[in-house]
């Protein structure tokens, strides 16, 4: 009976670490999702290159192009609000459209 209480009780330690590790990893996303400002902004995500004209901490950037967050995108530092143009699929069309409009080009992945 003993090796049975034990079976039932290791078990039970196995689901329940399951079920907190998948509650830590769900908190995890919703922490992410909320420290998201609220506000204006497109959420790309999309690889590519980007002409990047002015960036600041509100959402208040001037210049052409659209306003994105770069916490979206792996290569720009995070916690910025920047005005762009693109995804473009060279270099070349990045940089051609920052320099028409005083920015420069970046990689986004």
């Amino acid at each position: 009976m003993r090796p049975l209480i034990l079976a039932a009780v290791a078990a039970t330690a196995i689901v329940s670490c399951s079920a907190i590790a998948v509650s830590a990893e769900q908190m995890q996303e919703a922490q992410a999702r909320a420290a998201k400002p609220a506000g204006s902004y497109d959420v790309a995500q999309e690889c590519g290159w980007y002409a990047i004209f002015q960036c600041a901490k509100s959402r208040r950037v001037g210049g052409p192009g659209r306003v994105i967050w770069t916490s979206d995108f792996p290569n720009f530092r995070p916690g910025w609000f920047c005005r762009v143009m693109g995804p473009f699929s060279s270099r070349v069309q990045a940089v051609d459209r920052a320099e028409e409009f005083g920015g420069y080009a970046k990689s986004a992945c």
